[in-house]
Protein backbone atom coordinates (compact mmCIF):
# COMPACT_ATOMS: atom_id res chain seq x y z
CA UNK A 1 0.00 0.00 0.00
CA UNK A 2 2.80 2.35 0.96
CA UNK A 3 4.81 1.33 -2.05
CA UNK A 4 1.91 2.03 -4.35
CA UNK A 5 1.38 5.45 -2.75
CA UNK A 6 5.00 6.37 -3.14
CA UNK A 7 5.03 5.21 -6.73
CA UNK A 8 2.23 7.60 -7.54
CA UNK A 9 4.00 10.59 -5.91
CA UNK A 10 6.56 11.89 -8.48
CA UNK A 11 7.45 14.92 -6.33
CA UNK A 12 8.54 12.70 -3.44
CA UNK A 13 10.70 10.62 -5.79
CA UNK A 14 12.32 13.77 -7.27
CA UNK A 15 13.08 15.24 -3.86
CA UNK A 16 14.48 11.94 -2.56
CA UNK A 17 16.84 11.33 -5.44
CA UNK A 18 18.00 13.75 -8.18
CA UNK A 19 17.33 12.72 -11.73
CA UNK A 20 20.01 12.47 -14.39
CA UNK A 21 18.89 15.78 -15.90
CA UNK A 22 19.06 17.49 -12.50
CA UNK A 23 22.59 16.18 -11.89
CA UNK A 24 23.69 17.38 -15.33
CA UNK A 25 22.16 20.81 -14.66
CA UNK A 26 23.99 21.10 -11.34
CA UNK A 27 27.30 20.35 -13.02
CA UNK A 28 26.86 23.26 -15.43
CA UNK A 29 25.76 25.96 -13.00
CA UNK A 30 28.27 28.28 -11.28
CA UNK A 31 26.51 30.45 -8.76
CA UNK A 32 28.02 33.87 -7.96
CA UNK A 33 29.96 34.21 -4.69
CA UNK A 34 27.86 34.98 -1.65
CA UNK A 35 27.41 38.71 -1.07
CA UNK A 36 27.06 39.42 2.68
CA UNK A 37 26.26 43.12 2.09
CA UNK A 38 22.96 42.23 0.43
CA UNK A 39 21.83 38.59 0.61
CA UNK A 40 18.51 39.49 -1.03
CA UNK A 41 20.26 40.84 -4.10
CA UNK A 42 22.48 37.75 -4.19
CA UNK A 43 19.45 35.45 -4.22
CA UNK A 44 18.04 37.36 -7.18
CA UNK A 45 21.14 36.40 -9.16
CA UNK A 46 21.10 32.83 -7.87
CA UNK A 47 17.53 32.23 -8.96
CA UNK A 48 18.24 33.67 -12.40
CA UNK A 49 20.87 30.92 -12.80
CA UNK A 50 18.35 28.33 -11.67
CA UNK A 51 15.79 29.51 -14.21
CA UNK A 52 18.33 29.53 -17.03
CA UNK A 53 19.15 25.89 -16.25
CA UNK A 54 15.49 25.04 -15.61
CA UNK A 55 16.22 23.86 -12.09
CA UNK A 56 12.89 23.92 -10.28
CA UNK A 57 13.23 21.15 -7.70
CA UNK A 58 13.39 22.34 -4.09
CA UNK A 59 15.84 19.59 -3.22
CA UNK A 60 18.16 20.30 -6.16
CA UNK A 61 18.19 24.00 -5.42
CA UNK A 62 18.86 23.24 -1.77
CA UNK A 63 21.84 21.01 -2.59
CA UNK A 64 23.29 23.58 -4.94
CA UNK A 65 22.81 26.39 -2.42
CA UNK A 66 24.51 24.46 0.39
CA UNK A 67 27.47 23.60 -1.84
CA UNK A 68 28.33 27.27 -2.52
CA UNK A 69 27.90 28.78 0.95
CA UNK A 70 31.07 30.15 2.62
CA UNK A 71 32.18 28.24 5.70
CA UNK A 72 31.36 31.05 8.13
CA UNK A 73 27.83 31.35 6.71
CA UNK A 74 27.28 27.59 6.76
CA UNK A 75 28.47 27.46 10.36
CA UNK A 76 25.87 30.05 11.32
CA UNK A 77 23.19 27.91 9.64
CA UNK A 78 24.29 24.56 11.04
CA UNK A 79 20.90 23.87 12.65
CA UNK A 80 19.04 24.41 9.36
CA UNK A 81 21.54 22.39 7.36
CA UNK A 82 21.42 19.49 9.80
CA UNK A 83 17.63 19.26 9.62
CA UNK A 84 16.40 20.52 6.26
CA UNK A 85 12.70 21.07 5.76
CA UNK A 86 11.07 17.90 4.34
CA UNK A 87 9.11 19.59 1.53
CA UNK A 88 10.61 23.07 1.06
CA UNK A 89 14.31 22.84 2.00
CA UNK A 90 15.43 25.56 -0.42
CA UNK A 91 12.82 28.14 0.59
CA UNK A 92 13.49 27.47 4.28
CA UNK A 93 17.25 27.84 3.88
CA UNK A 94 16.85 30.99 1.78
CA UNK A 95 14.65 32.63 4.42
CA UNK A 96 17.13 31.72 7.16
CA UNK A 97 20.08 33.20 5.22
CA UNK A 98 18.28 36.47 4.54
CA UNK A 99 17.08 36.73 8.13
CA UNK A 100 20.38 35.93 9.82
CA UNK A 101 22.92 37.51 7.46
CA UNK A 102 21.15 40.73 6.45
CA UNK A 103 21.75 43.94 8.35
CA UNK A 104 19.13 44.87 10.88
CA UNK A 105 16.74 47.68 10.10
CA UNK A 106 18.28 49.76 12.88
CA UNK A 107 21.76 49.33 11.40
CA UNK A 108 20.53 50.26 7.92
CA UNK A 109 18.82 53.40 9.20
CA UNK A 110 21.97 54.41 11.08
CA UNK A 111 23.99 54.13 7.87
CA UNK A 112 21.31 55.97 5.94
CA UNK A 113 21.36 58.89 8.35
CA UNK A 114 25.06 59.15 9.21
CA UNK A 115 27.29 57.10 6.92
CA UNK A 116 26.13 57.79 3.36
CA UNK A 117 28.13 60.45 1.53
CA UNK A 118 28.34 61.45 -2.12
CA UNK A 119 32.13 61.11 -2.37
CA UNK A 120 33.16 59.99 -5.87
CA UNK A 121 29.73 58.50 -6.66
CA UNK A 122 27.25 59.94 -9.08
CA UNK A 123 24.09 61.30 -7.42
CA UNK A 124 21.97 58.50 -8.92
CA UNK A 125 24.33 55.90 -7.43
CA UNK A 126 24.01 57.55 -4.04
CA UNK A 127 20.21 57.46 -4.29
CA UNK A 128 20.20 53.76 -5.11
CA UNK A 129 22.43 53.02 -2.13
CA UNK A 130 20.20 55.07 0.17
CA UNK A 131 17.08 53.33 -1.11
CA UNK A 132 18.70 49.96 -0.49
CA UNK A 133 19.51 50.95 3.09
CA UNK A 134 15.99 52.22 3.62
CA UNK A 135 14.67 48.79 2.62
CA UNK A 136 11.10 47.56 2.52
CA UNK A 137 8.42 48.40 -0.03
CA UNK A 138 8.19 51.90 -1.40
CA UNK A 139 5.73 54.20 0.39
CA UNK A 140 4.99 57.94 0.20
CA UNK A 141 6.40 58.50 3.69
CA UNK A 142 9.62 56.71 2.82
CA UNK A 143 9.98 58.57 -0.46
CA UNK A 144 9.59 61.90 1.32
CA UNK A 145 12.24 60.95 3.87
CA UNK A 146 14.51 59.65 1.12
CA UNK A 147 14.15 62.90 -0.85
CA UNK A 148 15.06 65.02 2.17
CA UNK A 149 18.11 62.92 3.08
CA UNK A 150 19.24 62.76 -0.54
CA UNK A 151 19.22 66.54 -0.95
CA UNK A 152 21.20 66.93 2.28
CA UNK A 153 24.00 64.77 0.85
CA UNK A 154 24.45 66.91 -2.28
CA UNK A 155 26.62 70.06 -2.59
CA UNK A 156 24.78 73.30 -1.90
CA UNK A 157 25.50 74.63 -5.38
CA UNK A 158 23.79 71.57 -6.89
CA UNK A 159 20.81 71.79 -4.52
CA UNK A 160 20.27 75.42 -5.57
CA UNK A 161 19.72 74.21 -9.13
CA UNK A 162 17.56 71.21 -8.22
CA UNK A 163 15.06 73.07 -6.03
CA UNK A 164 13.98 75.06 -9.07
CA UNK A 165 12.58 71.82 -10.54
CA UNK A 166 9.74 71.84 -8.04
CA UNK A 167 7.97 68.79 -6.62
CA UNK A 168 9.30 66.07 -8.90
CA UNK A 169 10.05 62.43 -7.99
CA UNK A 170 13.34 61.84 -6.27
CA UNK A 171 14.53 59.62 -9.16
CA UNK A 172 14.03 62.58 -11.51
CA UNK A 173 16.02 64.76 -9.14
CA UNK A 174 18.86 62.21 -9.22
CA UNK A 175 18.92 62.25 -13.03
CA UNK A 176 19.02 66.06 -13.03
CA UNK A 177 21.81 65.99 -10.42
CA UNK A 178 23.82 63.66 -12.68
CA UNK A 179 23.57 66.15 -15.53
CA UNK A 180 24.54 69.04 -13.26
CA UNK A 181 27.53 67.07 -11.98
CA UNK A 182 28.63 66.22 -15.54
CA UNK A 183 28.37 69.88 -16.58
CA UNK A 184 30.27 71.10 -13.52
CA UNK A 185 33.06 68.59 -14.11
CA UNK A 186 33.38 69.53 -17.80
CA UNK A 187 33.33 73.25 -16.97
CA UNK A 188 36.04 72.83 -14.33
CA UNK A 189 38.23 70.85 -16.74
CA UNK A 190 37.82 73.52 -19.42
CA UNK A 191 38.74 76.26 -16.93
CA UNK A 192 41.94 74.42 -16.00
CA UNK A 193 43.00 73.85 -19.61
CA UNK A 194 42.39 77.51 -20.58
CA UNK A 195 43.97 79.12 -17.51
CA UNK A 196 45.50 82.52 -18.49
CA UNK A 197 49.19 83.25 -17.83
CA UNK A 198 50.10 84.41 -14.33
CA UNK A 199 51.12 87.85 -15.53
CA UNK A 200 47.78 88.38 -17.23
CA UNK A 201 45.82 87.15 -14.24
CA UNK A 202 47.86 89.25 -11.76
CA UNK A 203 48.83 92.71 -13.07
CA UNK A 204 50.68 93.51 -9.84
CA UNK A 205 52.99 90.53 -10.40
CA UNK A 206 53.69 91.68 -13.96
CA UNK A 207 54.61 95.16 -12.67
CA UNK A 208 57.09 93.69 -10.16
CA UNK A 209 58.69 91.58 -12.88
CA UNK A 210 59.12 94.63 -15.13
CA UNK A 211 60.74 96.64 -12.32
CA UNK A 212 63.16 93.82 -11.56
CA UNK A 213 64.15 93.60 -15.22
CA UNK A 214 64.82 97.36 -15.32
CA UNK A 215 66.93 97.16 -12.14
CA UNK A 216 69.07 94.38 -13.60
CA UNK A 217 69.66 96.43 -16.77
CA UNK A 218 70.74 99.46 -14.69
CA UNK A 219 73.21 97.35 -12.73
CA UNK A 220 74.68 96.00 -15.95
CA UNK A 221 75.19 99.58 -17.23
CA UNK A 222 76.73 100.76 -13.94
CA UNK A 223 79.44 98.10 -13.66
CA UNK A 224 82.20 98.71 -16.31
CA UNK A 225 82.85 95.94 -18.74
CA UNK A 226 86.46 95.47 -17.57
CA UNK A 227 85.26 94.90 -14.02
CA UNK A 228 83.13 91.95 -15.10
CA UNK A 229 85.61 89.32 -16.33
CA UNK A 230 84.14 86.10 -17.49
CA UNK A 231 83.98 83.23 -15.07
CA UNK A 232 86.13 81.19 -17.45
CA UNK A 233 88.91 83.81 -17.33
CA UNK A 234 88.69 83.99 -13.54
CA UNK A 235 89.02 80.25 -13.19
CA UNK A 236 92.03 80.21 -15.52
CA UNK A 237 93.75 83.02 -13.62
CA UNK A 238 93.28 81.32 -10.28
CA UNK A 239 94.53 77.97 -11.54
CA UNK A 240 97.62 79.29 -13.42
CA UNK A 241 98.92 81.95 -11.01
CA UNK A 242 99.75 80.83 -7.47
CA UNK A 243 98.95 83.24 -4.64
CA UNK A 244 101.76 85.46 -3.51
CA UNK A 245 102.80 85.43 0.11
CA UNK A 246 103.63 88.69 1.85
CA UNK A 247 106.85 87.16 3.21
CA UNK A 248 108.30 87.03 -0.34
CA UNK A 249 108.51 90.84 -0.52
CA UNK A 250 112.18 92.03 -0.46
CA UNK A 251 113.15 93.48 2.91
CA UNK A 252 114.58 96.59 1.29
CA UNK A 253 111.39 97.45 -0.57
CA UNK A 254 109.88 100.32 1.34
CA UNK A 255 106.11 100.67 1.65
CA UNK A 256 104.17 103.81 1.09
CA UNK A 257 104.60 105.30 4.56
CA UNK A 258 103.21 108.72 3.85
CA UNK A 259 100.47 108.02 6.36
CA UNK A 260 102.86 106.76 9.08
CA UNK A 261 104.84 108.84 11.62
CA UNK A 262 107.74 106.32 11.74
CA UNK A 263 109.59 105.32 8.60
CA UNK A 264 109.61 101.78 7.32
CA UNK A 265 113.27 101.15 8.30
CA UNK A 266 112.76 102.07 11.93
CA UNK A 267 109.56 100.03 12.09
CA UNK A 268 111.40 97.04 10.59
CA UNK A 269 114.85 97.27 12.31
CA UNK A 270 114.26 99.63 15.21
CA UNK A 271 117.48 101.23 16.55
CA UNK A 272 119.58 99.17 14.08
CA UNK A 273 117.94 100.78 11.05
CA UNK A 274 120.61 101.31 8.35
CA UNK A 275 118.98 104.54 7.28
CA UNK A 276 115.94 106.70 7.76
CA UNK A 277 113.47 108.33 5.42
CA UNK A 278 111.65 111.56 6.10
CA UNK A 279 109.35 112.40 7.62
CA UNK A 280 110.16 110.14 10.58
CA UNK A 281 109.67 110.83 14.26
CA UNK A 282 111.85 108.00 15.56
CA UNK A 283 113.01 108.97 19.07
CA UNK A 284 116.71 108.58 18.20
CA UNK A 285 116.65 110.91 15.26
CA UNK A 286 117.33 113.96 17.40
CA UNK A 287 120.67 112.55 18.61
CA UNK A 288 121.72 111.07 15.28
CA UNK A 289 120.75 114.10 13.27
CA UNK A 290 118.24 112.27 10.98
Amino acid sequence: MDSAGSATDPTAQEDARPSGAAVAAIQHVNLPPFWPNSPSTWFLQVEVHFRLRQITSQQTRHWHLVSCLPLNVADDLADILASPHPSHPYDTLKAAIISRKSESEHSRLQQLIAATELGDCRPSQLLRRMRQLLGGPSAPQKEKLLRELFLRRLPQSMVSVLVAAGDVPVDTLAEMADRVADYSWAHSLNAVTTLPPATAAHPALASIENRLDALVRRLDDFVPAHRRPSSRFQMHSRSSTPPRSPELRPPDAPRDVSSSTVCWYHRRFGASAPKCTRPCCWSGNATTGH
